[in-house]
C-alpha cells in the first residue's frame, strides 16, 4: 500500500485488491481493511508499551526548556548525542559535553519556551518549525527558526538548530 502526500496528510492509495465494480464491496474491503490496520496497531502498541514516540521525545525535550531545569533538559539526550544549538554555537558531542553547553546557557537565562509552529516525522527523524523565546541576561529574545532531531527509542541521538539570520542579536 502507498501512502500519498496531500495538503491535509497523507492518505492511502487504494489497493489494487479492491473490487471497484460494486459499492457494497468496496465498503466492506474497507472495513475488513481498516480492521486490519487497527489490529495491526493495537499489536504495535502493545509491544512498545512504555516506550515514546519520535514526536513525544522530542516535544518533551522542547517543553523542558521552560522549567530551566538541566536535569529534565538532559533527560531525553542519549550518552553519545550531538547538539547544535546555533549555527554560531559549536556543536556539543557526548552527554556530559552537551550538559556542560546547556548549563551555560541557563545561567543566564531566567524565562524560557519554545513554541512548536510546524512539526514533521519520518521515521526517527523529526522537523520542527520554531520560535524560541527566551529572556537571557535581562534581555528578550524571540528566535525563530528550524530543528532537526534524529531519536532512537525514547533519546535523542541528534539535535541541529537553524536560525533566521540576526535571530541571536
Amino acid at each position: 500500500m502507498v501512502l500519498l502526500g496531500t495538503a491535509r496528510g497523507a492518505v492511502r492509495e487504494p489497493s489494487a485488491s479492491l473490487t471497484l465494480h460494486h459499492p457494497e464491496v468496496v465498503v466492506a474491503q474497507c472495513v475488513a481493511l481498516k480492521r486490519r490496520e487497527c489490529e495491526d496497531r493495537v499489536g504495535l502498541e502493545a509491544a512498545t508499551e512504555g516506550s515514546m514516540s519520535a514526536e513525544e521525545v522530542v516535544r518533551a525535550e522542547l517543553h523542558a526548556w521552560s522549567t530551566l531545569d538541566v536535569d529534565q533538559i538532559m533527560a531525553y539526550f542519549t550518552q553519545d548525542a550531538t547538539w547544535k544549538p546555533s549555527l554560531v554555537h559549536p556543536t556539543s558531542s557526548g552527554f556530559e559535553e552537551i550538559r556542560r553547553a546547556v548549563e551555560g546557557i541557563l545561567k543566564d537565562m531566567t524565562w524560557g519556551d519554545i513554541e512548536i509552529l510546524h512539526l514533521a516525522v519520518v521515521g526517527n527523524v523529526v522537523l520542527t518549525e520554531l520560535v524560541h523565546r527566551f529572556i537571557m541576561n535581562g534581555k528578550r529574545l524571540d528566535a525563530p527558526g528550524m530543528g532537526t532531531f534524529e531519536v532512537a527509542g525514547d533519546k535523542i541521538t541528534a539535535w541541529r538548530n537553524y536560525f533566521c539570520p540576526g535571530a541571536h542579536e
